[in-house]
């Protein structure tokens, strides 16, 4: 009988089900051996997107209930009325469940406990609530960071977002309670989004307790003192996320390469030897700082807003060592130059296996085939292209489908030349001579290929293409944009039948 099952067997199985709530409700419910192996997963983090504001209120409710009484003592002499939740509270927890908590998110937690702070002051209206006393609410929220942080053993992933801007708060409570420091001391995932652009006390709190992040994910306007303060303290840091929240004001300008800010940062920053990723987006990075992570296995840089690099900016990536590098990332909404990504990739290409380069703009169009080439002589590995591509670029891309055996997916956007306006109508591109390579040089493993942007087929070519595909007996999922594919839309069809192309039609992003 699977209600048999003994210990590990369920403690393997309730790790699977760890994200699905309602099934480990059910669970609980079979006999008093799955209650005690599932409960743990269940309150390991009670905090889930979506849950019904009920719910929330009840998970505050059964909280408070077991507050000490030191805590009851504080709120009942500020105003809280406490006598329901003590009246369902008569018998003692089966299970101390604030004692199982290994996942706390500042933001969920806030959340909730507004919702019950509602709901105690008789259901008023959110802008009726809005009015009421801010430092009861704050009273409550340091409670249950006392109570957490005594209680609970040792927390994993701490999410400090505050969508209140209780930084502050935070912060004095982890510094002045004795027991957060066993509490947090074996955090593994941090992550905080300041909403505002402002220094908070939390990083070197944070750097002082947990020195044993593996995961970094941070909003910040710019890489900071503190920041870096966080980053240094660690002894096995394995990602770094730095983004832009979409509530920071950023200012148009990147800082120059003489700013304070990018000295203070390139002098600091220790060697990161155990960081293998790296992404950044939508907030400015400086090419200093990259030698500093030499393992680096995944590189992702996503620039918009005020991410503008210029040439002299870039320059600094061909100084970087990377040869671990497995996965290159770089999309932006302005302007690349292809020469400097020719000679990085030339450097650091050895072991990549993914390569995706995107931008508004080319400013050394003929350049791509020297980005073409570099990657043909230096990547074989390379798995998955996503990059620019001139019409004429012939030789160089038939160099690199000889090469690559292991090949599985093409995304090639054409490079086009500068426009005034974006509302000029750009010049055709023709990818005929392109598909004819592919056509007869592409590699088996040859999966998916993709034309990003406005090019033009020819009718042949693509039936060509399409022949050379069945006689391999290989099928190929073809995307494109729909003005590419008025002429050729029947006979995609016809392939798609025989199982041959998987057709599909995406507008542009």
């Amino acid at each position: 009988m699977i209600t048999e099952l003994n210990i590990d067997c369920l403690i393997k199985i309730f790790e699977i089900l760890e994200n699905d709530h309602k099934s480990l409700h059910s669970c609980i419910l079979v006999n008093k051996l799955w209650c005690q192996c599932a409960i743990p997963k269940l309150w390991k983090n009670p905090w889930r997107n979506g849950e019904k504001i009920s719910s929330q209120v009840s998970l505050i409710k059964t909280y408070i209930s077991a507050f000490p009484k030191e805590s009851k003592e504080i709120l009942s002499e500020n105003g809280f009325e406490l006598s329901s939740i003590e009246s369902n509270s008569n018998k003692p927890h089966i299970f101390n469940y604030i004692s199982l908590l290994r996942n706390l998110q500042i933001y969920h937690l806030e959340s909730s406990i507004r919702y019950w702070f509602i709901e105690t002051f008789n259901n008023k209206s959110i802008s009726e609530y809005n009015k009421l006393s801010e430092y009861k609410l704050k009273l409550l929220i340091k409670e249950f960071f006392k109570f957490i942080f005594t209680q609970s053993p040792n927390l994993y992933t701490l999410n400090a977002t505050s969508t209140y801007g209780n930084y502050d708060l935070l912060t004095d409570t982890i510094e002045n309670i004795p027991q957060a420091k066993k509490c947090l001391s074996m955090i593994t995932k941090f992550q905080c989004y300041k909403t505002i652009s402002i220094e908070v006390k939390l990083y070197p709190a944070i750097s002082k307790i947990c020195q044993n992040i593996k995961r970094l994910h941070v909003g910040q306007v710019e890489i900071s003192k503190d920041l870096i303060l966080l980053i240094n303290s660690q002894k096995d840091l394995k990602e770094i996320i730095i983004e832009k929240h979409f509530g920071m004001k950023l200012n148009n300008n990147p800082p120059s390469l003489n700013s304070k800010e990018n000295e203070i940062c390139s002098l600091n920053l220790k060697k990161s030897p155990s960081t293998t990723y790296l992404e950044f987006k939508a907030t400015y990075f400086t090419m200093q700082l990259l030698p500093k992570f030499e393992n680096l296995r995944e590189l992702k840089v996503k620039a918009n807003g005020s991410g503008i690099y210029s040439r002299e900016q870039l320059e600094p990536l061909l100084n970087a060592s990377l040869k671990k590098l497995e996965i290159f990332y770089w999309k932006c909404k302005h302007s690349i130059y292809l020469e400097i990504f020719s000679k990085f990739l030339l450097l650091n290409g050895q072991n990549l296996n993914k390569i995706t380069i995107g931008a508004r703009l080319f400013i050394d169009i003929n350049n791509s085939g020297l980005l073409l080439n570099s990657i043909a002589i230096t990547c074989f590995n390379l798995q998955y292209y996503e990059g620019p591509i001139m019409e004429d670029n012939i030789f160089e891309f038939r160099k690199l489908l000889e090469f690559f055996k292991n090949l599985k997916t093409l995304r090639l956007c054409p490079t086009r030349e500068y426009r005034e306006s974006l509302w000029d109508v750009p010049k055709q591109i023709y990818f005929d001579d392109l598909l004819d390579v592919i056509t007869f040089v592409s590699p088996t493993s040859l999966k998916e290929l993709r034309l990003v942007d406005t090019w033009t087929i020819s009718l042949e070519p693509f039936k060509n293409f399409l022949f050379s595909r069945k006689k391999l007996e290989i099928p190929i999922e073809f995307c494109c944009n729909p003005s590419i594919i008025v002429l050729t839309e029947e006979i995609c069809i016809e392939y798609q039948n025989n199982n041959i192309l998987k057709f599909i039609k995406f507008n542009n992003e």
